[in-house]
């Protein structure tokens, strides 16, 4: 009867014989240390060495590789990074965008991708088959919380266009 969510950076302890239950945080950014002697510089340099080598650790495929692109900073950043690891081999690098027409995240994700040369694709979403999909979703994800779903339903139904179509 009483479900709760685990709260980020935290894991949650079960006891089954005396019914209780603990909550552990193991993440606490105002806890972390700084050391002030480290160079600007240095930092973005190995920022952009840690994202580059985890990016290149998921290009291992024998299929086309593809991103999710909303034209934002995170998945243009990844795109960009991508398609840079990619350049001199066969294999052109596939964005996929979601959104309403006229959507801000269309119009910057095209921008991204021209700029980057990959096979774009959008998804154009329809609001009634958007709501008409909530209701599934939730089955999904298992969430009722508002903002997960709102961000999810286009993503889902973009993920299983991706799967149907390419």
């Amino acid at each position: 009867k009483k479900i709760l969510q685990v709260p980020p950076s935290s894991y949650m302890t079960y006891n089954f014989k005396t019914n209780d239950s603990y909550v552990n945080c193991y993440y606490d950014i105002d806890n972390i240390t700084i050391d002030n002697d480290l160079k600007f510089s240095m930092c973005t340099e190995k920022i952009n060495q840690l994202l580059t080598s985890s990016i290149e650790k998921r290009l291992i495929s024998d299929r086309p590789i593809g991103c999710l692109l909303s034209g934002g900073l995170d998945s243009s950043l990844v795109a960009s990074i991508l398609s840079r690891l990619m350049e001199g081999s066969n294999k052109k690098l596939k964005t996929f965008s979601v959104g309403f027409k006229d959507s801000e995240d269309l119009k910057y994700a095209k921008k991204v991708a021209k700029y980057l040369k990959t096979d774009h694709y959008e998804l154009i979403l329809e609001y009634d088959e958007v709501i008409r999909r909530i209701p599934e979703v939730i089955k999904k994800i298992e969430s009722y919380d508002i903002t997960t779903i709102r961000a999810r339903v286009g993503m889902y139904m973009l993920s299983e266009h991706i799967c149907k179509n390419n």
